[in-house]
């Protein structure tokens, strides 16, 4: 489960299989992913590999390095715009 396989005859695409829970009853799925350049596939591919192997290994008890959560912030206030971001109004005419 969760094997990345290449598709045949095209570099930069992947398919692999896992479960899709977001039914009540779990699934198992095909997933397929295309790529623009070989340099993202190659890309995808590590990172597909390093996340594998981190779940692998979690599951099995061994100490992994975990990322720090991202926590969302709504007292943010929405980024301000720039001057050519902004739309004009039309003029209104009397």
């Amino acid at each position: 489960m969760c094997e990345l396989q290449p598709m045949k005859g095209n570099d930069k695409s992947y398919f692999w299989s896992a479960y899709d829970c977001s039914d009540e009853e779990p699934a198992i799925e095909k997933i397929a992913i295309r790529l623009q350049t070989l340099e993202n596939a190659l890309k995808f591919k590590e990172f597909f590999e390093a996340a594998r192997t981190y779940v692998v290994d979690k599951k099995a008890g061994k100490d992994v390095i975990e990322a720090p959560a991202i926590e969302d912030k709504e007292d943010e206030e929405e980024p301000k715009k720039e001057d050519g971001d902004k739309k004009e109004e039309p003029e209104k005419k009397d």
